[in-house]
């Protein structure tokens, strides 16, 4: 049997970054991964996704180039063949994530990880033993159940077909709905896009959610409020896709975005008695502990917000107090976060909704809607929309929102402000760069 002071169970974002880091205090560390290391985010989530956002934007850009006075011929895209790139780039990162591992000294064992009790771990037929246990197993999408809903496939089939859906339908308007949207629509695609509440995004700025549906109508994708699927059929051309209100939409592929679970089925929780949230996630302290001393988590199924950056920082956060001697506790309350939509969104902090439910009239908003330069020659109608958020009787800033190209960009950087706490005075102090689309946070008035 063999013994180090961590065993992580699960290679995703943040059982990578937990045991690179505890390494890194001399300390010895097993990590077990049952699939490929990197995780959803690597593999099957924001990076490769990413690469066909880039690919969307592309189609923009050649559509567009005709305003500035370019003869551009546009042959169409080649879809397979950027299927075969993308998942050579996803390969080519595995395998750096491995390598990395080996470079820190942390020891990759492959298979199923499930715990025997607070100190014991079982791979396959190997036994291990840890003075603390991590478990950073992530999450998986759901599909919900309707009749036929085996017809339809989730995110992490979707990088399994090769062939660019002629039509597709997809259910859920959450993040991971609304990219996928936007990406297929720009590639050529002709999208639905179907939601059960009145606007996509749920938990975000309603007014900026409201400007994604204009936009993103604009582009072609038809928008189907409050309504949920009732059942898939498949037909001679294609699956049948029937909603609540008895509309049918005709699709070649159906994608469900309807959410995720944690994946903490089958690895032991019960046995230990790990306890746990009703929607399955694992109960932790601020000091990433659960119920069970020397049991710790981290990521997606440790109820934090689902986002690799998070999974990252708490992983690290793990490590540098229960080995490194440099306690932190983790915050989630300004937590800045994209939306690789069509177009983007970037947002941090509050949004209107939340404001006002905090502070009631102690609110004051500020706000600019505009058409970029860019598209002075290009002909579209596209807006950006820019959202400051403040508390009247101090003027701090509780939130900033923006939708338009270059989004993510901008409000990185913007995001200190709600952060730190600073205030409009001290916002407006910084000059503005002229002409971008970034200085309207600094000018608004």
């Amino acid at each position: 049997m063999q013994h180090a002071d961590l065993f992580v169970i699960g290679a995703g974002s943040g059982g990578l970054a937990a045991a690179k880091r505890t390494a890194s205090y001399g300390a010895s560390v097993i990590i077990a991964e049952k699939d490929r290391v990197g995780g959803t985010c690597v593999i099957r989530g924001c990076v490769p996704k990413k690469m066909m956002v880039n690919a969307a934007t592309f189609s923009d850009a050649l559509a567009d180039a005709a305003g500035y006075g370019f003869d551009v011929m546009n042959n169409g895209f080649n879809f397979s063949g950027f299927v075969q790139r993308r998942n050579a780039e996803v390969d080519r990162l595995n395998t750096l994530h491995i390598s990395l591992l080996e470079k820190a000294g942390v020891r990759l064992v492959t298979g199923h990880a499930e715990l025997v009790d607070a100190h014991t771990v079982r791979v396959g037929q190997n036994m291990y033993t840890a003075n603390k246990i991590l478990i950073a197993t992530g999450g998986h999408p759901t599909k919900p159940d309707v009749p036929g809903t085996e017809l339809g496939i989730t995110s992490d089939e979707l990088w399994s077909i090769d062939t660019l859906p002629a039509r597709m339908a997809v259910v859920g308007a959450g993040y991971i709905g609304v990219e996928f949207a936007g990406i297929f629509a720009a590639l050529g695609s002709k999208v639905d896009l179907i939601y059960r509440h009145d606007l996509p995004l749920r938990d975000f700025d309603r007014e900026v959610a409201g400007q994604l549906v204009t936009e993103m109508a604009a582009r072609g994708v038809t928008c189907h409020a409050s309504q949920s699927p009732a059942s898939l059929v498949r037909t001679n051309g294609g699956i049948l896709l029937t909603l609540t209100n008895g509309m049918e939409i005709e699709a070649d592929t159906v994608v469900f975005a309807t959410g995720r679970a944690p994946n903490t089925a089958n690895i032991g929780l019960n046995k230990v008695g790990i306890k746990t949230h009703p929607n399955g996630t694992i109960i932790v302290n601020d000091r990433l502990e659960t119920n069970v001393p020397d049991i710790f988590a981290v990521g997606d199924m440790a109820n934090a917000a689902n986002l690799t950056p998070v999974a990252i920082r708490d992983g690290r956060i793990f490590a540098d107090t229960h080995f490194g001697n440099k306690p932190r506790i983790p915050t989630y309350d300004t937590i800045a976060t994209a939306i690789f939509s069509t177009p983007p969104i970037g947002t941090v902090g509050m949004s209107e909704e939340q404001a006002r439910h905090a502070y009631h009239d102690d609110v004051q908003i500020y706000k600019a809607r505009f058409r970029p330069m860019v598209h002075t020659f290009t002909g579209r109608e596209e807006k950006v929309f820019m959202k400051l958020i403040t508390r009247k009787s101090t003027q701090k800033v509780l939130g900033m929102h923006m939708i338009g190209r270059d989004a993510a960009e901008i409000i990185q950087g913007f995001a200190l402000a709600v952060t730190h706490g600073m205030t409009k005075v001290q916002l407006d102090a910084a000059l503005a760069i002229h002409p971008t689309s970034a200085e309207e946070f600094v000018t608004m008035a």
